[in-house]
């Protein structure tokens, strides 16, 4: 009843702008911008304010292109001076229908809106001539009305209702898209339930806390059985279940990775997650720094023996999660042995970025398995709030759970359909290693790393 009552008020404001548009247009314009208000604030569309402000910029917009473009071309006259910003009320008031008279159409097929926006703009530009000062100059006006109506409408449709555009505005911003509310969006937008009917065996480095222990009670939940590893026997000791078993390892202990691998059963896929920063630059007794011997070369002989000891399957799926802080750096090997003045925050980036960059060269050297790495967007991890507190103080409403950030390993683990080795992944999508090229490592630098990797077997006794 709601709905009926609104679509009356909205038809007769219509006849009230387009009869006397012209003589009142500037009143019309604030009136209409109050009620277009109103109708977010008290009926409450189901998208967000700014969702809300863009489709509405996009109708004006549109609606003064129409217009502009019909009248350039001899099709209408306004018999104005001046462009008839009545017009525009027309388009901010349509928005209206939208999010609640409009929702039952939502669902319908674009052949449909295709159609119904046509024949709706027909009639609708129809009767404003026969009550305005509007003239058609022939009757091509109505068949250009048409078919410029007959595209609105199903782009209407799927700016409102499915966030074309608008969802691409968010991710290009970043925040919006690496934040807990861009986890919302995607999952609604092309998220499916994981279900699993096998058992299956999974390795997670670095899963006493944070995302990989997420990862490891979803794997859980799902019937698979999961060895986490850390360097905290308490913190693993008590992530112990009847599903999830601990190994104590420190990855910076490249020495040990052969011995440690020769304990393990056979795996169905292994995560590459252990992580962390270190305040000050500082080598192993590998010459290696901290974060880079730990991230990148342990994670890298741990993946290489567990393949040459046949403890990875073949077809297994290796993850290796990485940052999305490694698109503002590029490959700079020297920082993996060097101190160059960064700090521990590009530090981090640089090992992310370095992982990422290994991707293709890895999918090449194990073609038996599927190589994939992703990262997680802004996560609420121990690791974040006492490594970069100023980043966590103003943005911890902001951030993800645990859970949603292991949310796209669990995807690439458990999921059959078919995903290119070698490719990067955030929230369930392939997206790009760098963005517009910018720091993109070329196949030279590609391969520089991974001769460095495979130099790095030295160290295994």
């Amino acid at each position: 009843m709601n709905k009926v009552i609104k679509a009356i008020f909205l038809q007769l404001y219509w006849y009230v702008i387009v009869y006397y548009g012209s003589e009142f247009q500037n009143i019309l314009l604030v009136i209409s911008f109050i009620l277009v208000g109103l109708n977010f604030i008290f009926l409450k569309p189901q998208i967000t304010k700014g969702h809300y402000v863009f489709t509405l910029i996009l109708f004006i917009l549109y609606g003064l292109v129409e217009e502009s473009i019909f009248s350039a071309i001899g099709l209408v006259d306004y018999h104005q001076e001046s462009f008839p910003l009545w017009f525009t009320s027309l388009w901010m008031m349509f928005l209206c229908y939208y999010g609640d008279i409009f929702n039952y159409l939502a669902s319908k097929s674009w052949i449909l809106h295709f159609f119904l926006g046509g024949i709706g703009g027909v009639f609708a530009f129809y009767g404003g001539t026969k009550i305005s000062s509007i003239e058609a100059m022939t009757s091509y006006y109505y068949v250009a009305i048409f078919f410029s109506w007959a595209v609105f409408y199903p782009l209407s449709m799927k700016v409102f209702y499915g966030g074309f555009m608008w969802n691409k505005i968010l991710d290009f911003s970043i925040i919006y898209s690496f934040d807990q509310t861009g986890f919302e969006r995607h999952k609604e937008e092309y998220f499916k339930n994981i279900t699993s009917d096998k058992n299956e065996k999974f390795l997670i480095t670095g899963g006493t806390s944070g995302i990989g222990h997420a990862l490891a009670k979803d794997l859980e939940r799902l019937g698979d059985d999961i060895l986490v590893t850390g360097r905290d026997e308490k913190k693993g000791n008590e992530c112990v279940t009847d599903h999830i078993s601990f190994l104590s390892f420190d990855m910076a202990e490249l020495s040990s990775i052969k011995d440690f691998v020769k304990k393990l059963p056979t795996f169905d896929g292994v995560v590459l997650n252990a992580g962390g920063m270190t305040e000050t630059f500082k080598l192993t007794k590998y010459q290696i720094e901290q974060q880079a011997c730990v991230q990148l070369f342990g994670h890298f002989l741990l993946l290489e023996e567990m393949i040459n000891q046949n403890k990875l399957k073949d077809s297994g799926r290796v993850v290796w999660v990485s940052s999305g802080g490694m698109y503002l750096k590029g490959l700079n090997l020297r920082a993996f042995f060097e101190d160059i003045g960064q700090d521990k925050v590009s530090q981090y980036a640089y090992i992310k970025r370095a992982q990422v960059s290994l991707l293709n060269q890895l999918a090449k050297r194990y073609e038996n398995h599927k190589i994939f790495g992703m990262h997680p967007g802004w996560v609420d991890t121990a690791a974040v709030r006492n490594f970069i507190p100023g980043f966590y103080e103003k943005m911890k409403e902001r951030l993800r759970s645990p859970r949603e950030g292991a949310d796209t390993i669990l995807w690439l683990l458990k999921d059959r359909d078919n995903k290119q080795s070698g490719e990067f992944f955030f929230d369930r999508k392939k997206v790009r290693k760098s963005i517009y090229g910018l720091f993109h490592a070329d196949k030279k630098q590609q391969e520089k790393l991974m001769n460095l990797l495979v130099e790095s077997k030295t160290h295994l006794s």
